[in-house]
């Protein structure tokens, strides 16, 4: 009988409950931090603001348009939204890169956080919000990035092209606002509003949102071998008790 008991208390069966709780209690924390750090925050956000300045699009290769924005205090860019409209047929891929700050314009590209087929972009008038979401870390807290669009299509024309929609105030240039680049005419980059459109003053900005998140919080890193540590514990008494009972005349 004592035997028989002995196996009953030692089976791994009966060891599951414990293993199982540790596993449990570890995916509940780990859910708990990637969650947390997940939901981050917009640190830029035009994207419902008044279609009233147009759009602005790339029809050579080697035009860009860019939109800065303040990263806050995180360090990666989760997502961003961009607010587009397709004329034509467009080939190639529509791409949006994430590039950091060179005394206020883009300087080099920090990854590339999205592609798309520009035959999948809507026609209709006011466009359609696009989402890219290849996450970006490693990034500097405090500091100017910017959303950079380009293409690698060869057959974009004034009539095949997709447009980015921006929005404006009348007044006199503001902080953060739209740039572009457009060899040969204008080979460096440039805010939107300094091109030449011979009316008043007007700042101009891309109807973008964008999404960064913290890095993983650092109470989590040291809670989650705590909690593992404990658990180990409540096991080796378990055993404990179990020999103890064993032992027991």
């Amino acid at each position: 009988m004592l035997a028989r008991n002995k196996s009953l208390l030692l089976n791994p069966i009966h060891q599951e409950p414990t293993m199982s709780l540790t596993k449990s209690a570890i995916s509940f924390l780990i859910v708990v931090s990637l969650s947390s750090s997940a939901l981050g925050e917009t640190v830029f956000d035009n994207l419902t603001a008044p279609l009233n300045a147009g759009v602005w699009y790339n029809a050579q290769t080697d035009e860009m348009s860019a939109q800065p924005f303040g990263l806050g205090s995180n360090h990666s860019v989760s997502s961003v939204t961009l607010k587009l409209r397709r004329n034509g047929t467009p080939d190639g891929s529509y791409h949006v890169d994430i590039f950091d700050d060179s005394s206020g314009v883009p300087g080099a590209s920090v990854g590339r956080i999205g592609s798309i087929d520009p035959l999948s972009i809507t026609e209709v008038d006011g466009g359609a919000d696009y989402v890219f979401d290849s996450p970006i870390g490693g990034l500097t807290p405090d500091q100017t990035y910017h959303v950079v669009v380009s293409h690698d299509g060869t057959t974009w024309t004034d009539a095949n092209r997709v447009s980015w929609y921006m929005t404006m105030e009348t007044g006199a240039a503001g902080a953060g606002e739209a740039l572009a680049i457009q060899p040969p005419a204008v080979p460096d980059w440039n805010n939107v509003n300094g091109f030449p459109t011979g009316g008043p003053p007007f700042s101009v900005w891309h109807n973008t949102q964008v999404t960064a998140v913290p890095e993983p919080s650092g109470s989590m890193i040291f809670i989650i071998p705590a909690v593992i540590g404990l658990l180990r514990i409540r096991k080796r008494r378990t055993a404990v008790d179990n020999t103890n009972r064993l032992a027991s005349p």
